[in-house]
């Protein structure tokens, strides 16, 4: 081996051909199947009746819709930065992780302070139930105060409520209507420390597509002060 020999620091050469073909493959497969949901979704959205009777069966039948109400459509992908509050809402679905070894100091007060922060993981099926439970009880002070009854953790509350769109009627009916969807929707956008910043404009346009029809006019925030319909209520 001879001397700066980068095969020392890294001892396995892949060929970038091979790793780009393979990149490209996953995404394939990741945008076929959101275009086949997408047009599934949209299809079972369109009837009013089916929505309301699944929703009426489910967890959470005061989700049931009486008046859809219209939102900003979006017209392409570039239209995605006109929802300028979606993705980094998407980014901080899933509970948060931190790395267990390593904290960050405080060099004046001389003491170790929070843990550093590693990304966010999936729900367990514990925290998916807690949250169908805690979601969308009538905006901030509403659901916190729906928590305290109940006796959830204080951070658990205040991460699902001003981190993510999850405290949101709408996303509850698409994750109602489309639980593997909205599971793998979730999934693909977690903010892992290496991957925080990848393009999710597909997941946001799928997302948003659906949840735009699945608002209604008795949703928090869904009216102004001046009783007119907020055709922003999901960009907030």
């Amino acid at each position: 081996m001879t001397v700066g020999d980068p095969s020392d620091k890294y001892p396995v050469r892949l060929n970038p051909v091979e790793v780009f073909s393979s990149e490209i493959g996953m995404r394939q497969e990741q945008l076929v199947y959101l275009a086949g949901a997408l047009e599934e979704g949209m299809e079972l959205i369109g009837d009013i009746n089916v929505v309301n009777e699944l929703l009426a069966a489910s967890s959470r039948p005061d989700l049931v819709m009486s008046e859809p109400v219209e939102q900003m459509p979006l017209n392409s992908l570039r239209d995605i930065n006109h929802v300028n509050n979606f993705i980094p809402s998407w980014t901080a679905f899933g509970v948060r992780v931190f790395r267990d070894e390593v904290t960050s100091y405080d060099w004046e007060k001389e003491q170790k302070i929070e843990p550093v922060y590693k990304g966010r993981r999936p729900f367990t099926d514990e925290e998916r139930a807690r949250v169908f439970l805690l979601s969308a009880r009538g905006g901030y002070e509403g659901t916190k105060d729906f928590a305290a009854q109940q006796g959830f953790d204080n951070d658990f509350v205040r991460d699902m409520i001003l981190q993510t769109h999850i405290d949101g009627e709408a996303f509850l009916r698409m994750w109602i209507l489309m639980p593997e969807l909205t599971e793998r929707l979730m999934s693909w956008c977690l903010d892992e420390v290496d991957n925080r910043y990848r393009d999710i404009d597909e997941e946001i346009f799928v997302a948003y597509s659906i949840m735009s029809r699945l608002v209604d006019r008795n949703d928090h925030g869904a009216l102004k002060d001046d009783g007119t319909i907020d055709t922003w209520l999901l960009c907030h």
